[in-house]
């Protein structure tokens, strides 16, 4: 069963728009708060978006599925794609020799190892230690990233040794990465 964000799923109440989002382990979508620059994002995308008159999938591939909902995994390929473009990620392969079944084959591998670890998810984690280094209270990050309890959003801030440097040492470590 395959869940995507529609263009449905965005809606007004009183001037401030919120999208459904439906995350780990839940069923029905949950009500996130969308800043005025992303809903001027995705209104300027949508008046170019190539889709089928039927499609309901806020994100379309224009190519190989013709105005179908494109995958996780190529909305993970965009992202790396973008921190590419900025800068944050090295995009360099390098041809290495590997034995598949005993067969030698060459294959292009990235050069910067982080290519690989970083994803649409470790943006989250990013955006939580952004918040920790600005000082918003643990329960409003919670909140913000719809955790069920504040523990697993010490996870995501991992070490809980550092939170109580502020979390500054915890953002050093991501910068650093």
């Amino acid at each position: 069963n395959f869940l995507y964000l529609t263009v449905d799923s965005i809606h007004e109440v009183d001037g401030v728009y919120f999208i459904g989002v439906i995350g780990k382990g839940r069923t029905a979508p949950e009500d996130v708060r969308l800043p005025r620059e992303v809903k001027a994002a995705v209104d300027a995308y949508l008046k170019v978006r190539k889709a089928r008159d039927d499609e309901k999938a806020m994100f379309v591939s224009c190519k190989k599925f013709r105005g179908k909902a494109i995958s996780t995994q190529m909305i993970n390929l965009i992202i790396k794609r973008g921190l590419v473009e900025a800068g944050i990620l090295d995009g360099t392969t390098e041809k290495v020799e590997v034995f598949v079944d005993g067969v030698r084959k060459v294959i292009n591998r990235r050069v910067d190892k982080n290519y690989y670890r970083k994803s649409a998810h470790s943006a989250r984690h990013f955006s939580a230690l952004e918040q920790l280094r600005q000082n918003i209270p643990l329960e409003w990050i919670r909140k913000n990233l719809r955790h069920k309890n504040l523990s697993v959003t010490t996870l995501y801030l991992n070490d809980s040794d550092k939170l109580k440097n502020n979390g500054l040492d915890l953002v050093d470590d991501v910068l650093d990465d």
